[in-house]
């Protein structure tokens, strides 16, 4: 059994180890892509051995199979939001909606509204970290609509308060040599 357990481990650590080192070539579209096959690889491999325990301890395989079909057949039915988050995941990755790394801005049913970066799409969730550092975690099956921020650029609309003894030429002039300072000063500030 130790012998089957570190094969297992070396499988999942080294095809992890493979994972991260493909993901570096890819865009933000491959690394979640390759995240996901990591999770599905992780969770085939412990079936997987669970299987060989049993068989190492003496049970015969049609009875292993014939337990595991039972088994899946109770699981599916408790299961259905495992299966939706799943599913709903699935969408999210072929779809090209979310990438690790988009700004995004989520409504999820039960909660408020989230806005952060992407740093994981899985299987079963989407998690994101907030500006404040917050790391929050939706699952795939409430989530709502997802405003994705980094697509397309953001229009923003700021109010000045102005003294009314300023003339108004003088204050657009000021305007049209600040603004462009301000933009320099901050990449993100496109024009």
């Amino acid at each position: 059994i130790i012998i089957l357990l570190a094969k297992t481990v070396v499988l999942v650590i080294g095809l992890r180890l493979l994972m991260t080192g493909c993901a570096s070539f890819s865009g933000a579209k491959g690394r979640t892509i390759l995240r996901l096959i990591s999770n599905v690889i992780l969770y085939i491999s412990i079936i997987l051995f669970l299987i060989k325990v049993l068989e190492y301890l003496g049970f015969s395989p049609a009875t292993i199979a014939a337990g595991v079909g039972s088994l899946a057949l109770a699981i599916s039915l408790g299961a259905q939001n495992f299966v939706a988050d799943i599913f709903a995941g699935l969408t999210f990755v072929f779809e090209g909606t979310v990438h690790v790394g988009d700004i995004v801005q989520i409504s999820a049913s039960g909660s408020p509204d989230h806005r952060g970066r992407i740093v994981e799409v899985g299987i079963r969730s989407i998690k994101i970290q907030t500006r404040g550092g917050d790391l929050i975690t939706c699952n795939n099956r409430n989530i709502g609509s997802i405003r994705n921020r980094t697509q397309m650029n953001s229009l923003v609309i700021c109010e000045l308060s102005v003294s009314s003894e300023i003339p108004i030429d003088d204050l657009e002039k000021m305007m049209k040599e600040e603004l462009p300072g301000i933009g320099r000063m901050d990449r993100q500030i496109i024009a």
